[in-house]
Protein backbone atom coordinates (compact mmCIF):
# COMPACT_ATOMS: atom_id res chain seq x y z
CA UNK A 1 0.00 0.00 0.00
CA UNK A 2 1.63 3.13 -0.71
CA UNK A 3 2.23 5.86 1.31
CA UNK A 4 0.02 8.76 2.01
CA UNK A 5 2.23 12.02 1.46
CA UNK A 6 1.34 14.61 4.00
CA UNK A 7 1.19 18.45 2.83
CA UNK A 8 2.41 21.13 4.78
CA UNK A 9 0.63 24.24 5.68
CA UNK A 10 1.33 25.88 2.07
CA UNK A 11 0.04 22.63 0.28
CA UNK A 12 -3.09 22.81 2.36
CA UNK A 13 -3.76 26.35 1.71
CA UNK A 14 -3.42 25.83 -1.67
CA UNK A 15 -5.90 22.84 -2.18
CA UNK A 16 -8.63 24.07 0.47
CA UNK A 17 -8.66 27.33 -1.96
CA UNK A 18 -9.05 24.50 -5.17
CA UNK A 19 -11.75 22.84 -3.43
CA UNK A 20 -13.45 25.82 -3.07
CA UNK A 21 -13.13 27.11 -6.55
CA UNK A 22 -14.51 23.24 -7.67
CA UNK A 23 -17.85 23.85 -5.39
CA UNK A 24 -18.19 27.70 -6.40
CA UNK A 25 -17.77 26.22 -10.27
CA UNK A 26 -20.26 23.54 -9.74
CA UNK A 27 -22.26 26.07 -8.30
CA UNK A 28 -21.91 28.06 -11.20
CA UNK A 29 -22.55 25.19 -14.16
CA UNK A 30 -25.49 24.27 -12.12
CA UNK A 31 -27.07 27.60 -11.28
CA UNK A 32 -26.35 28.87 -15.57
CA UNK A 33 -27.90 25.84 -16.66
CA UNK A 34 -31.05 25.87 -14.78
CA UNK A 35 -31.47 29.44 -15.69
CA UNK A 36 -31.38 28.46 -19.14
CA UNK A 37 -33.36 25.91 -18.64
CA UNK A 38 -36.22 28.17 -17.28
CA UNK A 39 -35.99 31.25 -19.37
CA UNK A 40 -36.21 28.95 -22.62
CA UNK A 41 -39.34 27.16 -20.64
CA UNK A 42 -40.79 30.19 -19.69
CA UNK A 43 -40.29 31.50 -23.38
CA UNK A 44 -41.73 28.49 -25.72
CA UNK A 45 -41.89 25.68 -23.75
CA UNK A 46 -44.17 22.44 -25.02
CA UNK A 47 -46.69 20.76 -23.04
CA UNK A 48 -47.42 17.27 -22.80
CA UNK A 49 -50.36 17.90 -23.69
CA UNK A 50 -49.78 20.15 -26.65
CA UNK A 51 -47.34 16.73 -27.79
CA UNK A 52 -50.77 14.63 -27.41
CA UNK A 53 -52.94 16.75 -29.43
CA UNK A 54 -50.46 16.93 -32.28
CA UNK A 55 -50.71 12.75 -32.04
CA UNK A 56 -54.36 13.22 -31.95
CA UNK A 57 -53.86 15.28 -35.09
CA UNK A 58 -50.90 13.88 -36.73
CA UNK A 59 -51.35 10.14 -35.38
CA UNK A 60 -51.34 7.55 -38.61
CA UNK A 61 -52.19 4.46 -36.54
CA UNK A 62 -55.56 6.68 -35.13
CA UNK A 63 -56.60 7.72 -38.26
CA UNK A 64 -56.37 4.18 -39.74
CA UNK A 65 -58.41 2.78 -36.48
CA UNK A 66 -60.89 5.92 -37.88
CA UNK A 67 -61.11 5.42 -40.96
CA UNK A 68 -61.83 1.14 -40.00
CA UNK A 69 -64.87 2.27 -38.01
CA UNK A 70 -66.25 4.42 -40.65
CA UNK A 71 -65.89 0.99 -43.19
CA UNK A 72 -67.80 -0.37 -40.11
CA UNK A 73 -70.56 1.82 -40.24
CA UNK A 74 -71.35 1.08 -43.30
CA UNK A 75 -71.83 -2.70 -43.13
CA UNK A 76 -74.80 -1.55 -40.20
CA UNK A 77 -76.24 0.34 -43.39
CA UNK A 78 -75.49 -2.62 -45.87
CA UNK A 79 -77.10 -5.00 -43.56
CA UNK A 80 -80.37 -2.94 -42.91
CA UNK A 81 -80.74 -2.76 -47.16
CA UNK A 82 -82.31 -5.92 -47.53
CA UNK A 83 -85.37 -5.13 -45.50
CA UNK A 84 -86.01 -2.02 -48.07
CA UNK A 85 -87.65 -2.38 -51.21
CA UNK A 86 -85.16 -3.12 -53.71
CA UNK A 87 -86.26 -1.28 -57.50
CA UNK A 88 -84.56 -3.55 -60.46
CA UNK A 89 -85.12 -2.99 -64.35
CA UNK A 90 -84.57 -6.41 -65.75
CA UNK A 91 -84.27 -6.84 -69.79
CA UNK A 92 -83.83 -9.80 -72.05
CA UNK A 93 -83.35 -10.51 -75.60
CA UNK A 94 -84.73 -13.80 -76.89
CA UNK A 95 -84.35 -15.69 -80.24
CA UNK A 96 -86.59 -19.01 -80.32
CA UNK A 97 -86.18 -22.18 -82.62
CA UNK A 98 -87.05 -23.25 -85.79
CA UNK A 99 -89.60 -20.55 -85.31
CA UNK A 100 -88.54 -17.40 -88.12
CA UNK A 101 -88.57 -13.84 -86.54
CA UNK A 102 -88.79 -14.58 -83.55
CA UNK A 103 -86.30 -12.75 -81.89
CA UNK A 104 -88.17 -10.45 -79.26
CA UNK A 105 -87.04 -8.46 -76.44
CA UNK A 106 -88.39 -7.69 -72.91
CA UNK A 107 -88.65 -5.13 -69.85
CA UNK A 108 -89.59 -5.29 -66.70
CA UNK A 109 -89.50 -2.62 -64.32
CA UNK A 110 -89.54 -4.60 -60.58
CA UNK A 111 -90.13 -3.90 -57.30
CA UNK A 112 -89.32 -6.56 -54.35
CA UNK A 113 -89.74 -6.34 -50.54
CA UNK A 114 -89.21 -8.83 -48.10
CA UNK A 115 -91.80 -9.24 -46.03
CA UNK A 116 -90.71 -12.10 -43.72
CA UNK A 117 -87.73 -13.98 -42.53
CA UNK A 118 -88.34 -14.97 -39.08
CA UNK A 119 -86.19 -11.79 -37.73
CA UNK A 120 -82.67 -13.46 -39.50
CA UNK A 121 -82.12 -10.28 -40.76
CA UNK A 122 -82.79 -8.12 -37.76
CA UNK A 123 -80.28 -10.37 -35.61
CA UNK A 124 -77.92 -9.91 -38.75
CA UNK A 125 -78.07 -6.40 -38.03
CA UNK A 126 -77.39 -6.30 -34.38
CA UNK A 127 -74.39 -8.15 -35.08
CA UNK A 128 -73.61 -5.14 -37.40
CA UNK A 129 -73.94 -2.63 -34.88
CA UNK A 130 -71.86 -4.57 -32.27
CA UNK A 131 -69.14 -5.23 -34.78
CA UNK A 132 -69.33 -1.13 -34.44
CA UNK A 133 -69.44 -0.94 -31.10
CA UNK A 134 -65.70 -3.13 -31.13
CA UNK A 135 -64.67 -0.70 -33.88
CA UNK A 136 -65.05 2.30 -32.02
CA UNK A 137 -63.52 0.60 -28.92
CA UNK A 138 -60.42 0.19 -30.98
CA UNK A 139 -60.13 3.09 -31.85
CA UNK A 140 -60.16 4.21 -28.06
CA UNK A 141 -57.43 1.59 -27.56
CA UNK A 142 -55.60 2.28 -30.20
CA UNK A 143 -55.80 5.67 -29.02
CA UNK A 144 -54.20 4.74 -25.80
CA UNK A 145 -51.39 2.74 -27.33
CA UNK A 146 -50.45 6.22 -28.95
CA UNK A 147 -50.87 8.50 -25.67
CA UNK A 148 -48.88 6.55 -24.08
CA UNK A 149 -46.16 6.07 -26.87
CA UNK A 150 -46.16 9.84 -27.13
CA UNK A 151 -45.84 10.01 -23.56
CA UNK A 152 -42.96 7.75 -23.05
CA UNK A 153 -41.41 9.72 -26.01
CA UNK A 154 -41.67 12.85 -24.13
CA UNK A 155 -40.24 11.56 -20.74
CA UNK A 156 -37.55 10.06 -22.56
CA UNK A 157 -36.29 13.19 -24.60
CA UNK A 158 -36.53 15.17 -20.85
CA UNK A 159 -34.36 11.95 -19.76
CA UNK A 160 -31.81 12.46 -22.14
CA UNK A 161 -31.62 16.25 -22.37
CA UNK A 162 -31.15 16.00 -18.20
CA UNK A 163 -28.98 12.88 -18.41
CA UNK A 164 -26.61 14.87 -21.17
CA UNK A 165 -26.57 17.59 -18.56
CA UNK A 166 -25.28 16.23 -15.76
CA UNK A 167 -22.74 14.90 -17.42
CA UNK A 168 -21.53 18.04 -19.11
CA UNK A 169 -21.43 19.73 -16.23
CA UNK A 170 -19.55 16.49 -14.75
CA UNK A 171 -16.97 17.08 -18.03
CA UNK A 172 -16.79 20.70 -17.24
CA UNK A 173 -15.67 19.77 -13.37
CA UNK A 174 -13.13 17.10 -13.96
CA UNK A 175 -11.56 19.19 -16.93
CA UNK A 176 -11.07 21.86 -13.89
CA UNK A 177 -9.77 19.01 -11.84
CA UNK A 178 -7.53 17.82 -14.63
CA UNK A 179 -5.93 21.56 -15.01
CA UNK A 180 -5.24 21.91 -11.16
CA UNK A 181 -3.56 18.10 -11.00
CA UNK A 182 -1.29 19.34 -13.71
CA UNK A 183 -0.46 22.52 -11.77
CA UNK A 184 0.12 20.24 -8.83
CA UNK A 185 2.52 17.87 -11.20
CA UNK A 186 4.78 20.93 -12.39
CA UNK A 187 5.64 21.92 -8.84
CA UNK A 188 5.83 18.34 -7.89
CA UNK A 189 3.27 17.71 -5.31
CA UNK A 190 1.47 15.05 -7.39
CA UNK A 191 2.98 11.75 -8.94
CA UNK A 192 1.97 11.55 -12.87
CA UNK A 193 -0.31 8.26 -12.41
CA UNK A 194 -2.71 10.84 -10.66
CA UNK A 195 -2.94 13.20 -13.48
CA UNK A 196 -3.13 10.39 -15.73
CA UNK A 197 -6.27 9.17 -13.58
CA UNK A 198 -8.46 12.57 -13.87
CA UNK A 199 -7.21 12.62 -17.46
CA UNK A 200 -8.63 8.72 -17.74
CA UNK A 201 -11.71 9.81 -16.37
CA UNK A 202 -12.37 12.73 -18.70
CA UNK A 203 -11.80 10.61 -21.36
CA UNK A 204 -14.44 8.54 -19.70
CA UNK A 205 -16.96 11.14 -19.62
CA UNK A 206 -16.01 12.52 -23.20
CA UNK A 207 -17.55 8.81 -24.14
CA UNK A 208 -20.35 9.09 -21.96
CA UNK A 209 -21.11 12.66 -23.14
CA UNK A 210 -21.52 11.00 -27.27
CA UNK A 211 -23.27 8.53 -26.31
CA UNK A 212 -26.01 10.48 -24.46
CA UNK A 213 -25.95 12.79 -27.32
CA UNK A 214 -27.02 9.66 -29.44
CA UNK A 215 -29.30 8.54 -27.29
CA UNK A 216 -30.48 12.20 -27.53
CA UNK A 217 -30.99 12.29 -30.90
CA UNK A 218 -32.54 8.75 -30.89
CA UNK A 219 -35.05 9.60 -28.53
CA UNK A 220 -35.86 12.89 -30.62
CA UNK A 221 -36.73 10.76 -33.12
CA UNK A 222 -38.84 8.63 -31.09
CA UNK A 223 -40.86 11.66 -30.30
CA UNK A 224 -41.34 12.71 -34.18
CA UNK A 225 -43.12 9.55 -35.07
CA UNK A 226 -45.14 9.57 -32.37
CA UNK A 227 -45.87 13.49 -32.62
CA UNK A 228 -44.83 14.14 -36.00
CA UNK A 229 -42.71 16.95 -35.56
CA UNK A 230 -39.45 17.05 -33.17
CA UNK A 231 -39.08 18.50 -29.93
CA UNK A 232 -38.27 21.96 -29.30
CA UNK A 233 -38.25 22.99 -25.44
CA UNK A 234 -40.44 20.87 -23.66
CA UNK A 235 -41.73 21.75 -20.24
CA UNK A 236 -40.19 19.83 -17.28
CA UNK A 237 -42.54 20.14 -15.01
CA UNK A 238 -45.91 18.15 -15.41
CA UNK A 239 -48.87 17.96 -13.77
CA UNK A 240 -49.35 14.82 -12.24
CA UNK A 241 -52.57 12.77 -13.53
CA UNK A 242 -55.42 11.34 -11.30
CA UNK A 243 -55.20 7.76 -10.75
CA UNK A 244 -57.00 5.38 -8.43
CA UNK A 245 -56.74 5.43 -4.71
CA UNK A 246 -56.41 1.66 -4.52
CA UNK A 247 -55.52 -1.33 -6.54
CA UNK A 248 -58.99 -2.81 -5.65
CA UNK A 249 -60.61 0.26 -7.22
CA UNK A 250 -57.96 0.08 -10.50
CA UNK A 251 -59.41 -3.52 -10.96
CA UNK A 252 -62.59 -2.46 -10.72
CA UNK A 253 -62.00 0.47 -13.26
CA UNK A 254 -60.09 -2.00 -15.78
CA UNK A 255 -62.98 -4.81 -15.44
CA UNK A 256 -65.42 -1.97 -16.19
CA UNK A 257 -64.09 0.32 -18.55
CA UNK A 258 -61.19 -1.58 -20.53
CA UNK A 259 -61.34 -1.32 -24.54
CA UNK A 260 -59.80 -5.03 -24.80
CA UNK A 261 -62.58 -6.32 -21.95
CA UNK A 262 -65.32 -4.68 -23.70
CA UNK A 263 -64.61 -5.89 -27.06
CA UNK A 264 -64.06 -9.31 -25.76
CA UNK A 265 -67.60 -9.05 -24.07
CA UNK A 266 -68.96 -7.91 -27.75
CA UNK A 267 -67.71 -10.95 -29.40
CA UNK A 268 -69.46 -12.75 -27.26
CA UNK A 269 -72.49 -11.41 -27.56
CA UNK A 270 -72.28 -11.61 -31.46
CA UNK A 271 -71.65 -14.91 -31.25
CA UNK A 272 -74.65 -15.49 -29.21
CA UNK A 273 -76.24 -13.53 -31.88
CA UNK A 274 -75.41 -15.59 -34.65
CA UNK A 275 -76.55 -18.90 -32.95
CA UNK A 276 -79.72 -17.29 -33.20
CA UNK A 277 -79.20 -15.85 -36.79
CA UNK A 278 -78.46 -19.30 -37.86
CA UNK A 279 -80.97 -21.04 -36.48
CA UNK A 280 -83.93 -18.95 -37.32
CA UNK A 281 -82.44 -18.82 -41.26
CA UNK A 282 -82.85 -22.65 -40.69
CA UNK A 283 -86.40 -23.33 -39.63
CA UNK A 284 -88.15 -19.59 -40.92
CA UNK A 285 -89.90 -19.64 -44.29
CA UNK A 286 -89.08 -16.26 -45.97
CA UNK A 287 -91.51 -14.13 -47.38
CA UNK A 288 -91.25 -11.69 -50.54
CA UNK A 289 -93.51 -9.80 -52.37
CA UNK A 290 -92.77 -8.81 -55.87
CA UNK A 291 -94.17 -5.94 -58.11
CA UNK A 292 -93.34 -5.86 -61.42
CA UNK A 293 -94.58 -3.55 -65.00
CA UNK A 294 -93.33 -4.24 -68.45
CA UNK A 295 -93.84 -5.58 -72.47
CA UNK A 296 -92.35 -8.01 -74.94
CA UNK A 297 -91.58 -6.42 -78.60
CA UNK A 298 -90.90 -8.63 -81.77
CA UNK A 299 -87.69 -6.99 -82.95
CA UNK A 300 -88.03 -7.93 -86.66
CA UNK A 301 -91.38 -6.28 -87.03
CA UNK A 302 -90.73 -3.46 -84.17
CA UNK A 303 -94.54 -4.89 -83.26
CA UNK A 304 -95.25 -4.63 -79.35
CA UNK A 305 -97.43 -7.59 -78.96
CA UNK A 306 -97.36 -8.02 -75.31
CA UNK A 307 -97.74 -5.55 -72.24
CA UNK A 308 -98.43 -7.06 -68.86
CA UNK A 309 -98.25 -6.49 -65.39
CA UNK A 310 -97.91 -8.53 -62.08
CA UNK A 311 -98.02 -8.80 -58.29
CA UNK A 312 -96.66 -11.89 -57.20
CA UNK A 313 -96.23 -12.76 -53.24
CA UNK A 314 -94.09 -15.74 -52.55
CA UNK A 315 -92.68 -18.34 -50.26
CA UNK A 316 -89.60 -20.52 -49.33
CA UNK A 317 -89.70 -22.71 -46.70
CA UNK A 318 -86.04 -24.43 -45.47
CA UNK A 319 -86.20 -28.23 -45.81
CA UNK A 320 -83.35 -30.22 -46.28
CA UNK A 321 -79.59 -28.73 -47.18
CA UNK A 322 -77.82 -31.68 -47.03
CA UNK A 323 -76.31 -31.29 -43.58
CA UNK A 324 -75.41 -27.13 -44.35
CA UNK A 325 -77.52 -25.70 -41.61
CA UNK A 326 -76.51 -28.21 -38.87
CA UNK A 327 -73.24 -27.30 -39.76
CA UNK A 328 -73.45 -23.60 -39.36
CA UNK A 329 -75.49 -24.27 -36.04
CA UNK A 330 -72.53 -26.59 -34.52
CA UNK A 331 -69.76 -23.99 -35.91
CA UNK A 332 -71.93 -20.74 -34.46
CA UNK A 333 -72.41 -22.68 -30.98
CA UNK A 334 -67.93 -23.62 -31.12
CA UNK A 335 -67.52 -20.32 -32.14
CA UNK A 336 -69.57 -18.92 -28.52
CA UNK A 337 -67.69 -21.09 -26.48
CA UNK A 338 -64.07 -20.06 -28.05
CA UNK A 339 -65.34 -16.32 -27.71
CA UNK A 340 -66.24 -16.87 -23.89
CA UNK A 341 -62.37 -18.62 -23.34
CA UNK A 342 -60.90 -15.65 -24.42
CA UNK A 343 -62.88 -13.24 -22.62
CA UNK A 344 -61.71 -15.39 -19.39
CA UNK A 345 -58.33 -15.09 -20.93
CA UNK A 346 -58.23 -11.45 -21.69
CA UNK A 347 -59.63 -10.08 -18.31
CA UNK A 348 -56.95 -12.24 -16.48
CA UNK A 349 -54.34 -10.58 -18.93
CA UNK A 350 -55.58 -7.23 -18.39
CA UNK A 351 -56.32 -7.69 -14.79
CA UNK A 352 -52.36 -8.94 -14.36
CA UNK A 353 -51.08 -5.82 -16.48
CA UNK A 354 -53.42 -3.30 -14.27
CA UNK A 355 -51.39 -5.37 -10.99
CA UNK A 356 -47.97 -5.22 -12.40
CA UNK A 357 -48.09 -1.49 -13.32
CA UNK A 358 -49.54 -0.37 -9.79
CA UNK A 359 -46.52 -2.65 -8.12
CA UNK A 360 -44.30 -0.62 -10.60
CA UNK A 361 -45.42 2.57 -9.48
CA UNK A 362 -44.71 1.20 -5.64
CA UNK A 363 -41.21 0.30 -6.50
CA UNK A 364 -40.99 3.44 -8.15
CA UNK A 365 -42.12 5.12 -5.14
CA UNK A 366 -39.26 3.62 -2.65
CA UNK A 367 -36.64 3.60 -5.40
CA UNK A 368 -37.26 7.59 -5.64
CA UNK A 369 -36.94 8.01 -1.63
CA UNK A 370 -34.35 6.18 -1.57
CA UNK A 371 -32.39 7.59 -4.52
CA UNK A 372 -33.07 10.96 -2.65
CA UNK A 373 -31.00 9.58 0.34
CA UNK A 374 -27.82 8.46 -1.63
CA UNK A 375 -27.89 12.19 -3.25
CA UNK A 376 -27.81 13.31 0.60
CA UNK A 377 -25.26 11.39 1.93
CA UNK A 378 -22.93 11.10 -1.33
CA UNK A 379 -22.75 14.56 -1.85
CA UNK A 380 -21.79 15.03 1.90
CA UNK A 381 -19.29 11.50 0.99
CA UNK A 382 -17.98 13.37 -1.74
CA UNK A 383 -17.66 16.84 0.17
CA UNK A 384 -15.90 15.14 3.22
CA UNK A 385 -13.50 13.40 0.72
CA UNK A 386 -12.18 16.30 -1.09
CA UNK A 387 -11.45 17.66 2.19
CA UNK A 388 -9.12 14.84 3.24
CA UNK A 389 -7.75 14.64 0.12
CA UNK A 390 -6.36 18.47 1.05
CA UNK A 391 -5.20 16.84 3.94
CA UNK A 392 -3.51 14.47 2.29
CA UNK A 393 -5.41 11.43 3.53
CA UNK A 394 -7.28 10.58 0.07
CA UNK A 395 -5.97 10.40 -3.17
CA UNK A 396 -6.60 11.94 -6.40
CA UNK A 397 -8.85 8.32 -7.45
CA UNK A 398 -10.58 8.51 -4.40
CA UNK A 399 -11.61 11.98 -5.21
CA UNK A 400 -12.94 11.20 -8.66
CA UNK A 401 -15.03 7.92 -7.59
CA UNK A 402 -16.93 10.16 -4.62
CA UNK A 403 -17.40 12.58 -7.78
CA UNK A 404 -18.98 9.56 -10.14
CA UNK A 405 -20.74 8.13 -7.14
CA UNK A 406 -22.56 11.70 -6.59
CA UNK A 407 -23.18 11.84 -10.21
CA UNK A 408 -24.44 8.55 -10.56
CA UNK A 409 -26.61 9.35 -7.83
CA UNK A 410 -27.97 12.53 -9.15
CA UNK A 411 -28.86 10.77 -12.52
CA UNK A 412 -30.80 8.00 -10.90
CA UNK A 413 -32.58 9.96 -8.80
CA UNK A 414 -33.67 12.13 -11.47
CA UNK A 415 -34.57 9.37 -14.18
CA UNK A 416 -36.32 7.64 -11.44
CA UNK A 417 -38.68 10.73 -10.95
CA UNK A 418 -39.49 10.57 -15.07
CA UNK A 419 -40.02 6.76 -15.03
CA UNK A 420 -42.31 7.31 -12.35
CA UNK A 421 -44.44 10.12 -14.32
CA UNK A 422 -44.45 7.46 -17.09
CA UNK A 423 -45.93 4.82 -14.87
CA UNK A 424 -48.79 6.80 -13.39
CA UNK A 425 -49.97 7.15 -17.29
CA UNK A 426 -49.34 3.67 -18.12
CA UNK A 427 -51.28 2.60 -15.35
CA UNK A 428 -53.75 4.50 -16.25
CA UNK A 429 -53.58 2.97 -19.63
CA UNK A 430 -53.46 -0.55 -17.99
CA UNK A 431 -57.09 0.15 -16.96
CA UNK A 432 -57.85 1.79 -20.06
CA UNK A 433 -58.49 4.96 -18.77
CA UNK A 434 -55.74 6.67 -20.84
CA UNK A 435 -58.82 8.48 -23.06
CA UNK A 436 -59.01 12.38 -24.70
CA UNK A 437 -61.23 12.40 -22.09
CA UNK A 438 -59.46 11.63 -18.91
CA UNK A 439 -56.36 13.92 -20.19
CA UNK A 440 -58.49 17.11 -20.89
CA UNK A 441 -57.58 16.71 -24.70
Amino acid sequence: MAAVRRRGPAGQQRYFKRTKMFSALRLVVATTASCVMLFSTGLQAETLREALVATQKNSTAIKASRARLRSQMEGVEQARAPLRPQLNLVSSVNHRYPVPDALTASIELALDLLVYDGGTQQLAIQIEQANTSIAKQMVVQTEQAAYLETIRAYFGVLQNQQNLALELENQEIIQTQLNAARERFAVGEIARSEVDLVEARLAQIRSSVAQLRGQLSIARESYKLSTGQYPDQLETSQPQPEIPASLDDAMAIANRMHPAIQNAKLAVKIADLNIDRVRKAARSPKVTLRAAVGGNRLLTSGQSFEDTWSIQLGGQVPLYAGGLRSSHNRQAVANSDAARHELHRIAASVLADATNAWTQLDILDSIIAASREQVEYSRTAFEGVQVEANLGLRSTLDVLDAERDFREAQTRSTNAVLDRNIARYALLASIGQLTAGQLGL
